[in-house]
């Protein structure tokens, strides 16, 4: 209490000085919150191809209309051919994509998932679904169009992130495309090849 006095003095107070001192026990919130720092959040915004032209403030903006959830293995986050506009980036946990009951892929943290949502309301191309007990971000849809309204500047970099997000992927799927054709040119020839 004297150093807060002490501080205050120095400051430049020319009046009586009260200190008052309080202690704010810790909050249980529901729905995964607690226990995911704002520093966290930032940290895994930062990393996302989408939100990589923002700067610390406007991703503190973002924080605003962030949802954090959680998921127990099993649990389903996004079926397949349903319509939906959240955009998820996953904090810890791991997830499965799959297709028609089919495995494409299992993502871990920091991935983001259902981002094409943001664009359009179109069915779902994928089910996600935890494997392991599960944290994740979400962001609705009518929620980050209402934040861009606001931010026109900020609109621009999210913008030319989602293309740089999606020129990626297209890059990457069409490496994966190319050595898959390779792969079934040589075994092709492989078969037909004939015997020795």
């Amino acid at each position: 209490m004297t150093t807060c006095i002490a501080m205050a003095n120095a400051g430049g107070g020319s009046d009586n000085v009260t200190v008052v001192a309080v202690q704010v026990d810790a909050v249980q919130r529901t729905g995964g919150e607690a226990g995911v720092s704002v520093t966290r959040k930032v940290e895994a915004l930062k990393r996302i191809r989408l939100f990589s032209l923002c700067d610390t403030h406007e991703l503190v903006k973002v924080l605003n209309i962030v949802h954090v959830r959680s998921y127990e293995p099993g649990n389903v986050i996004i079926a397949e051919d349903t319509v939906g506009d959240d955009f998820f980036i996953l904090v810890s946990g791991k997830v499965e994509v799959l297709r028609k009951g089919q495995l494409l892929i299992t993502l871990s943290p920091g991935a983001p998932f259902g981002e094409t949502a943001l664009l359009e309301r179109a069915k779902r191309s994928a089910t996600i679904r935890a494997l392991e007990p599960t944290t994740a971000m979400l962001i609705h849809g009518h929620d980050f169009y209402a934040m861009l309204e606001q931010e026109p500047a900020m609109a621009v970099k999210l913008l030319r992130g989602f293309v740089l997000a999606m020129h990626q992927r297209l890059r990457t799927t069409s490496a994966e495309l190319i050595e898959a054709r390779g792969a079934l040119a040589a075994l092709s020839q492989e078969i037909l090849a004939p015997p020795r």
